[in-house]
């Protein structure tokens, strides 16, 4: 009975640990502390890069369902499986990210910039 009670302590001391961390994390983007200038950009002036707005979508895609499907309740014994389908998405939009990236960095080498 009070290890039970415990572990509910603690699973709500956990749970506003997290939540803490998550405002102060986007707390600090709002404000600027945390840089997020290159997130969807290669450089100031670029155009939005697909590939950068492909990978954050299909990660945060991928994160949000997957701890929607964690905190069910019929699964916390385990962590949940991922679909093998799921997971090739998942591969392929990093693939995709740094193939671009690449290719980017190869550009820049062979044509002198800040590679040499």
């Amino acid at each position: 009975m009070i290890l039970a009670q415990l572990s509910d302590y603690l699973e709500m001391i956990l749970e506003g640990w997290l939540f803490l961390v998550f405002a102060i994390v986007l707390y600090r983007m709002a404000r600027g502390q945390i840089i997020v200038a290159g997130l969807l950009r290669a450089e100031k002036n670029a155009p939005f890069g697909l590939e950068r707005l492909q990978l954050v979508g299909v990660t945060l895609l991928f994160a949000i369902g997957y701890a929607i499907f964690a905190l069910d309740a019929e699964q916390l014994r385990t962590l949940p499986d991922i679909p093998t389908p799921l997971l090739l998405v998942l591969i392929g939009s990093n693939t995709a990210y740094l193939a671009v990236k690449y290719a980017q960095r190869s550009a820049l080498i062979g044509a002198g910039g800040r590679g040499r």
